[in-house]
């Protein structure tokens, strides 16, 4: 799919978003060590390139759920997110688009003078989730789609926020595969055992001897546990 900007509701045209460019960095997320350079495997910014699909729950009436994206935006506590952003232009996009005679009656609400001037505003969106002011809600409370309060959070109670989920075309951070573990045979081969030197945990014995060391050590230098001198005759 590619990349552009989402068209205006008042043209007919195929459905094509933003891809969202302020993605948390996966270095931070993995590993908290400085690098200077960034590994192949956390290529993710060549992934978010190669598009994304919206998956929607099959039998799901989309224009229930459209109404109920449009109300997650004035009652969501947690904001309205990228997934949610997505899947609720594709759905308009779609069912301005639908020839469905069966559907025909519900066009003219989704062609609101209100309605239109809203999403055109939602188009400036940029950072996830979003938040939206007073005045936005001001807007929502005039129109006629968007769900009561009760509603909508009955309906999310059922489960409408499981309907529908975002996949992207490429994995971004790439897998990395174990190599296949084998018996080693002989005294150098250690088989398919750990390397300390890349996940650095030492085995329970390097930790055992490293203790009974320290134990020795700190008892040549300030003598033996006072239990042991009171068993001395």
């Amino acid at each position: 799919m590619e990349k552009s900007t989402v068209p205006n509701p008042k043209e007919t045209a195929s459905f094509s978003t933003l891809y969202h460019q302020e993605t948390p960095s996966l270095v931070q997320q993995i590993d908290s060590r400085p690098s200077l350079i960034t590994p192949t495997n956390w290529d993710y910014k060549d992934a978010l390139t190669r598009g994304y699909n919206v998956i929607v729950r099959k039998g799901t009436n989309r224009f229930k759920l459209f109404r109920f994206l449009l109300s997650r935006i004035k009652f969501s506590k947690d904001g309205f997110h990228l997934d949610d952003y997505l899947c609720f232009w594709q759905l308009y996009l779609e069912m301005i688009e639908s020839k469905d005679p069966k559907f025909q009656k519900r066009i003219q609400f989704l062609q609101d003078e209100n309605l239109v001037e809203f999403m055109n505003q939602l188009q400036d969106i940029r950072v996830f989730p979003y938040n939206p002011r007073i005045e936005t809600v001001r807007k929502l409370d005039s129109l006629p789609l968007v769900y009561h309060s009760r509603s909508f959070f009955g309906m999310e109670r059922t489960g409408w926020s499981k309907h529908y989920r975002l996949s992207f075309n490429s994995r971004l951070v790439r897998r990395r595969v174990p190599p296949v573990p084998y018996i080693g045979v002989g005294y150098k081969d250690k088989g398919s055992r750990r390397d300390v030197a890349n996940d650095g945990s030492p085995s329970w014995q390097i930790v055992a001897s490293v203790t009974a060391f320290k134990e020795r050590e700190a008892e040549e230098l300030n003598g033996p546990p006072p239990d042991s001198l009171e068993a001395d005759p």
